[in-house]
């Protein structure tokens, strides 16, 4: 799921502790999570390539990279990407993936879901991240 939240920490590695504990204490489920604050998320989309969310016959998808990875150690580790199938671009801690519904499962990022990376991301569709980006940017 998604939070939004405000608050004067600004150290997103301080608040993904505090949060994840919390979510231990309450819930008592241990999982990883990532915080970006609304700057990072603006500059990041602000960076997205022109083809990200052009072609309606494609997918478009935001992968937000969860700390302690990298994106480039995803980006490396994931290979080659399949060029007449899908386009891969990052900026920051997002990396933006389009494929081509009709040949979705020929793409290298579709078996994402199937290496050890996964573990170390969470998926956004498109919409789902352009409303995140709006809400982050209003005063609630």
């Amino acid at each position: 799921g998604n939070v939004l939240f405000q608050s004067e920490t600004r150290d997103t590695k301080e608040l993904a502790a505090i949060c994840r504990d919390g979510i231990k204490a309450k819930l008592t489920l241990e999982i990883e999570l990532m915080v970006i604050s609304a700057d990072e998320l603006r500059e990041a989309m602000a960076n997205a390539p022109d083809w990200w969310g052009e072609d309606p016959a494609s997918k478009h998808n935001a992968i937000f990279v969860i700390p302690p990875a990298n994106t480039m150690e995803i980006m490396e580790g994931m290979g080659e990407i399949m060029p007449a199938f899908e386009k891969v671009a990052y900026s920051g801690p997002i990396i933006f993936w389009s494929a081509v519904l009709a040949t979705y499962s020929r793409t290298r990022w579709s078996k994402l879901v199937q290496t050890k990376y996964y573990i170390s991301t969470t998926i956004r569709n498109i919409n789902t991240t352009r409303k995140l980006l709006e809400l982050s940017q209003t005063d609630q």
